[in-house]
C-alpha cells in the first residue's frame, strides 16, 4: 500500500529484514537515549541498544521493551492499576476493543499492558495520523502494531475511501482472530462526557456487504473497555481548550501541542486507574437493538457502548468533590474524606493561578473543570 499520510495503512514489519531496518534506526535515532532512560534507567546505551537488536520480532518487543516501559511508568505516575473483566475473553479468539478515550497515547499502552501481563495476545491498535509526524515515533508505532488513521482526508472521495480501509482492516483483524483496539470517537472527551462517535459505528459496518446488520456487526466481536483515571489526563490543557471554545470560539493548536499532550499525559500524576473490561455484545445484545433501519441500530449501538463504558466507569473520590463543588451540596460527603476534599481544592488553586497567567475568567474555567470531574457521575446515575 502506498506510503502516504493521505491514505490509511497498516504499520507493522512485514518481514524480519523490514523489522531489522526499524529496529537500526531506533537505536541511532538522537531521542533512543532519552526512550532506553524511560524504559532501562541507567544502563548504558551500549548495553540497552544491544539488547534492542536482539529482539526477534514485534512480539518479542513488546514484551521486553513495551512491558517494562509501562510498568516504570506506572511506578512513576500512579498509584496502582487494577482492571477486571477478563474471564469474558477467550485467548485465541479475535475482539474488538472499543474503548473511552481520555489519553492520546496511555490508554493503548494501558491496555497492551495488560494483556501482556495476563499472557494474552496483544492487540493492533488505530491511531491518527496527526501524530506520526517523527521519524522516531513513527518506527516505535511499527512495532506496536499500529494502524495509521487519516484524520484530514482532503476530499469526500478519499474520506470513504480511508473509512472503507479502516473497515476492512477493522473486520479481517477479527476475522483473522486477532484484536484490535479503536477509541469510541476521535480525539479524547474532554469534558468527562465518553460519548460514541455515530459516524464511527456506521463505518463498521461498510466493508460488510451484507443486509442483515445485526450478523455484520455480531462478527466484529465487540467488547466495551472502561478506562478511569482518578486525575482526569491533561486535564488542565482540556480546560484551557474548552474554555477557549465555549460559546462557538475557536481554537487553533500550537506546532507542537499533540506532542506537548502526549508527554503530559504520559508523565503526570495518575493517581489510581481502573480498566474495566465488558462482557462482549452478545447476538441478544445486538438484536433487541431492534430490526427496523440500518440507521436506527447504529444509532442505538452507540447508544449501548456509551451506556456500557459510562456503567463500568469506576468513580473516584475527586468525582464525587467536584460534583459536590459544582451542586453546592454535600450529596456525597460520604464518598471522600476531608483531606481528599482538600487536596482537590488545591488543584483548583493551581487552576486559578493558570487563569490569572492568561488572562482568563477563572469562574468560566472552573466551571468547566469541576464538569471534567463531575460528569461521569451524572453519567454513571
Amino acid at each position: 500500500m502506498e506510503n502516504s499520510n493521505s491514505v490509511s495503512e497498516y504499520m507493522c514489519p512485514r518481514d524480519e529484514a523490514e523489522f531489522r531496518a526499524i529496529i537500526e534506526r531506533v537505536t541511532s535515532n538522537r531521542f533512543f537515549k532519552f526512550f532506553s532512560q524511560a524504559v532501562w534507567g541507567p544502563t548504558p546505551l551500549d548495553k540497552t541498544r544491544a539488547l534492542m537488536k536482539s529482539m526477534n520480532g514485534v512480539d518479542d518487543f513488546q514484551q521486553r521493551v513495551m512491558r517494562p516501559f509501562v510498568g516504570n511508568l506506572l511506578a512513576m505516575t500512579s498509584k496502582g492499576l487494577t482492571y477486571s473483566g477478563l474471564e469474558h475473553l477467550e485467548r485465541d479468539k479475535g475482539y474488538l476493543f472499543i474503548s473511552n478515550h481520555r489519553d492520546i497515547v496511555v490508554d493503548p499502552l494501558l491496555l497492551e499492558y495488560v494483556l501482556m501481563c495476563n499472557d494474552m495476545p496483544t492487540t493492533d491498535i488505530t491511531i491518527g495520523n496527526n501524530l506520526l509526524h517523527m521519524q522516531f515515533l513513527v518506527d516505535l508505532a511499527c512495532l506496536n502494531k499500529i494502524f495509521r488513521v487519516v484524520r484530514d482526508s482532503k476530499s469526500i472521495k478519499d474520506y470513504l475511501a480511508n473509512s472503507m480501509l479502516l473497515s476492512r482492516f477493522l473486520r479481517s483483524t477479527v476475522a483473522e482472530g486477532r484484536s484490535v483496539w479503536i477509541a469510541q470517537r476521535n480525539g479524547r472527551a474532554k469534558d468527562g462526557n465518553d460519548l460514541t462517535d455515530r459516524g464511527l459505528v456506521k463505518m463498521f459496518d461498510m466493508s460488510d456487504g451484507t443486509k442483515d446488520f445485526v450478523a455484520s456487526y455480531e462478527k466484529l466481536n465487540i467488547v466495551p473497555v472502561s478506562i478511569s483515571y482518578e486525575i482526569e489526563s491533561c486535564d488542565y490543557l482540556k480546560t484551557m481548550e474548552l474554555y477557549k471554545t465555549r460559546d462557538g470560539g475557536h481554537y487553533v493548536k500550537g506546532r507542537h501541542e499533540d506532542m506537548k499532550s502526549i508527554l503530559t499525559g504520559a508523565m503526570q500524576p495518575k493517581g489510581r486507574i481502573h480498566m474495566e473490561f465488558c462482557k462482549p455484545l452478545s447476538h441478544e445484545d445486538l438484536v433487541a437493538l431492534g430490526e427496523g433501519s440500518k440507521n436506527g441500530f447504529q444509532n442505538a449501538l452507540s447508544e449501548l457502548l456509551e451506556r456500557r463504558i459510562m456503567d463500568n466507569y469506576k468513580l473516584f473520590p475527586f468525582n464525587y468533590v467536584a460534583h459536590d463543588l459544582r451542586s453546592g451540596a454535600a450529596v456525597y460527603a460520604d464518598q471522600y474524606t476531608a483531606e481528599e476534599h482538600d487536596e482537590f481544592l488545591v488543584r483548583l488553586e493551581v487552576l486559578k493561578e493558570m487563569a490569572s497567567a492568561e488572562g482568563a475568567d477563572y469562574e468560566a474555567m472552573k466551571e468547566i473543570y469541576l464538569g471534567i470531574y463531575a460528569n461521569p457521575v451524572d453519567n454513571k446515575n
